[in-house]
């Protein structure tokens, strides 16, 4: 798992990031895994809990999920109302607590039992650990729990009101669908910044506006560049905008210097495409430019071609686990032409009938482990 902003794991990252975008007062309701509220890390807990106020929390049985997800999971909801500025406290749920059992789990757990809505116990793990479970009351409706455990949930909405001596900073515009999140563009002349559903002015000196700018083009003379090889455009006009493309690189390098190099990547590392202007540049051990890359001169990408016929039961099976992300035997019956006995036959040892997964469609498919690890990884059955 990678580590984001604050050293939290990405799921952590998205609390944090929540709390920063919703307005002081806000409620914010998360669906995660037991593992935010009773990790032994309180690290997350304390972030939260200096921004915002836990309304309440309720600990869901571990077949929550089961129908939908296939997997049998205690998962937490909980809500939070973000507080107008961090303050310094831990309140108990920052911590763990135990319950009478001996079982280590978050203090408003243990304070607040019916919220958890099933039996606390003990599971063995596939690495052979014991952890806490919460198993399912028998007969009781989840749906009756949920609304009783909600009605112990109590907050006050208030509106926000702004300091009047409180000046936006920022101008901000309905975003552009053809704008790429977090990218930047130009509008009217002016440089905005793509973030979801709005488009941010970004006030700059000079220099950095004209970087930006510069490579605004060459962001979008790329991505034509794309565009046209995988659309299969004639070769006059891909070395049309290769010619286009060399032109904006050799303008903007004699100005600013490498893409590559730290001033343009403090001007431009946010927007989403900098990776990809990047790869423009092939760069030497000691970072200075040796070449110029392949897609300034010559087609780099082929265009996308549909296949519409194989001529075996192994060559279909690849294409349907490219196309399709499961065993489709209808599919390859028409890429090849055999009926699905044939190709049950020749796939005799390579796939086999999966009698352990229900699939209205019909019989489940799946492959050894030793074969194409990668799609049995996801959980084996490709129906």
């Amino acid at each position: 798992m990678y580590s984001f902003n604050k050293g939290f794991l990405i799921h952590d990252y998205f609390f944090a990031k929540a709390l920063d975008k919703v307005r002081p007062g806000g409620i914010i309701a998360f669906v995660t895994s037991s593992g935010t509220l009773d990790k032994k890390n309180p690290a997350v807990r304390k972030y939260i809990a200096q921004r915002a106020d836990l309304l309440g929390a309720i600990r869901l049985p571990n077949n929550a999920f089961l129908a939908n997800a296939g997997t049998g999971v205690v998962a937490d909801i909980l809500f939070l109302q973000k507080r107008d500025r961090p303050i310094g406290i831990e309140p108990d749920w920052v911590h763990l607590g135990k319950t009478e059992n001996g079982y280590a789990i978050n203090q408003y757990f243990v304070d607040n039992p019916d919220m958890v809505l099933g039996e606390l116990t003990e599971e063995s793990t596939q690495y052979g650990k014991q952890e806490v479970t919460v198993k399912p009351i028998a007969g009781a409706e989840l749906s009756e729990q949920l609304a009783d455990a909600v009605a112990n949930i109590h907050a006050e909405i208030s509106e926000y009101e702004r300091d009047e001596n409180e000046e936006s900073t920022v101008e901000s515009i309905p975003a552009d669908p053809s704008v790429r999140n977090f990218s930047f563009t130009l509008v009217d002349g002016e440089i905005y910044f793509r973030e979801n559903s709005v488009m941010n002015k970004v006030e700059l000196s000079v220099t950095a506006q004209n970087r930006i700018k510069g490579m605004i083009g060459l962001r979008d003379s790329t991505r034509r560049l794309i565009q046209y090889q995988l659309e299969g455009y004639p070769d006059e006009i891909i070395e049309q905008e290769q010619q286009t493309l060399n032109k904006l690189y050799d303008d903007f390098t004699s100005k600013y210097g490498l893409i590559n190099s730290r001033g343009n990547n403090m001007a431009f590392s946010d927007d989403a495409s900098y990776c990809l202007l990047c790869s423009l540049e092939i760069i030497d051990e000691n970072g200075a430019l040796e070449r110029k890359a392949d897609m300034f001169s010559k087609r780099t990408i082929r265009q996308q071609q549909e296949i519409d016929h194989v001529d075996t039961a192994a060559e279909a099976l690849a294409v349907s686990l490219a196309e399709k992300a499961k065993i489709n035997l209808g599919f390859m019956s028409e890429l090849t032409g055999k009926n699905e006995d044939v190709l049950e036959a020749e796939l005799t040892g390579v796939v086999f009938r999966d009698f352990g997964s229900f699939n209205p469609e019909g019989m489940a498919w799946a492959l050894p482990n030793h074969i194409f690890p990668t799609y049995f990884s996801l959980k084996g059955r490709i129906s």
